[in-house]
Parts: structure tokens; C-alpha cells; sequence
């Protein structure tokens, strides 16, 4: 079920400070956006809770059983292919006491809890408990189909792996179609890697490093940042691939040489 939506404790207007049409100069946001704890909860919630993200590429796990580990927002998850060709995402954690259940990336049969030895299929299904399900110890009132790793929205496009928590989201196919469209003589879903796609986790707040290309003409002016003069008469908002009302915005990055 998807999380209830929440209020922003700050005024949206208190945002428009951080945003230019390309007529002025663009400010700091609020700075209870990086240090709040109201702000945080209702940005975990606002974002994380209620829109697709890519979580990798379904080529790095071409095998059934093959898998790797990521967490999205708060939460820890596996995203693992099951024996009918099909990318799952999965939640991460023991249903009996919490315990994380695989590490790194790999390939299984089976996904086997460290601290009691709950035993799921790659689907994510119960289908062991030591000293429930045992033949001469079974407890009756437990019913093994009752338990099972809860299971991500996930959706595969162009050979991205994408999931969201929100199960009301409109489904992500219809709103990249037209980006679809637009992408098809790259014959995206079609590329490989060279090496797994790694994530990794950094000891700062994102909302500093999102940055538009002001910065480049200067930060990266004595290499790349003179190819790219800078236009403070455009918006992102102008670039073709651009599909506003879906939520796709894109930097419009065009070199001169």
C-alpha cells in the first residue's frame, strides 16, 4: 500500500528563491531543507515514496538466481532474476527478525537467513523455518504461505531496472514513451556494460551537489567548461527531450566545437 502524502513543513513558496526563468540570479534554498528533521521525514516521503527510480541494469544479472544489493531511500532491497527470466525487486530483510539476508551481488538458489536459517526462494517465497516447518516439530497454527519477502513494484525499460513504493504511480512505460520514441535509433536496451554497475553511498547531502551548469564556465573553465558557454537567457525546460508534465527534464549541453 502506498505511504499517505505529506505536507511540506516549509512554504513551497519559500522555493522560488532557488529557481530562475533566466531573468536573475538563483539563490540558496532554505536552509531547514538540509538540516530539518520535519523537513527530512517529509522529503523521504515526497520523494522516495512516490516516484520511479533506476536501480540498475537488468544485463548485470543475466542468469537466474543472479543478483545484487542496493538500498533506495531507507530501505535495503535485492534485485534478483527468477527461473522464468524475469527481474524482481525484493525487500531485504528476514520477515522473522529483521535481519539483512544477502550482501554484495552474486548468484543463489535460495536466500537463506544468517541468524535463524529462514530459507525464501528467489521469488522471494517461505519455504523453510527451521522448528515451524519441520516435519516432526511443525506448528500447525504457522502457515508458511503467509510469509514471503514483500515484493517491489518494478517495471524493465529499455533494459533499465526501475521500482517505486508508490503502487497508485502511473505506470513508468507510458510516461517515457515519447522518450522512447526519441531514444530508438540508440538501441538502448540493446547496450551492455563493460563491468556491473556499482552504487555507492557519499557522506553528503544531495541537494548540494544538484547543481545546473552555472558553475562550469568557472569550476571547470581550464579544461571542458569553455566547449560549453554559458546562456542565462535558456532553461532546462527548452531542451527537446524534455517532457515537463511527465516529470523529465534534461540539461541542454551543446558544445560549440
Amino acid at each position: 500500500m502506498s505511504n499517505k502524502l505529506m505536507k511540506s513543513p516549509i512554504p513551497i513558496a519559500d522555493f522560488d528563491i532557488s529557481y530562475s526563468e533566466g531573468d536573475g540570479p538563483v539563490y540558496s534554498m532554505p536552509p531547514e531543507v538540509f538540516v530539518d528533521k520535519e523537513f527530512y521525514e517529509f522529503e523521504m516521503n515526497a520523494v522516495w515514496a512516490h516516484e520511479w527510480f533506476c536501480v540498475g541494469h537488468a544485463s548485470d544479472i543475466p542468469k537466474s538466481g543472479d543478483y545484487y544489493t542496493i538500498e533506495v531511500g531507507e530501505d535495503p532491497l535485492i534485485v534478483i532474476r527468477d527461473r522464468t527470466g524475469s527481474v524482481n525487486v525484493l525487500s531485504n530483510v528476514c520477515q522473522h527478525r529483521g535481519m539483512i539476508l544477502l550482501e554484495g551481488r552474486g548468484n543463489t538458489r535460495r536466500i537463506s537467513c544468517p541468524l535463524h536459517a529462514w530459507v525464501y526462494n528467489i521469488n522471494g517465497e517461505l519455504t523453510s523455518a527451521p522448528g515451524l516447518t519441520d516435519a516432526d516439530e511443525k506448528v500447525e497454527s504457522f502457515n508458511i504461505k503467509d510469509v514471503c519477502l514483500p515484493k517491489i513494484r518494478t517495471e524493465v525499460w529499455q533494459g533499465f531496472v526501475f521500482i517505486t513504493f508508490d503502487e497508485d504511480l502511473p505506470p513508468l512505460s507510458d510516461r517515457l514513451g515519447n522518450l522512447g520514441d526519441q531514444l530508438g535509433n540508440y538501441k538502448i536496451d540493446e547496450l551492455r556494460a563493460s563491468v556491473p554497475l556499482k552504487m555507492e553511498a557519499f557522506d553528503w547531502n544531495w541537494k548540494i551537489f544538484n547543481d545546473e551548469c552555472y558553475h562550469c564556465s568557472y569550476l571547470h573553465g581550464g579544461s571542458w567548461g569553455e566547449m560549453y558557454p554559458l546562456c542565462l537567457n535558456s532553461t532546462d525546460e527548452m531542451v527537446k527531450f524534455n517532457d515537463i508534465e511527465n516529470g523529465l527534464v534534461s540539461y541542454n549541453l551543446i558544445s560549440q566545437h
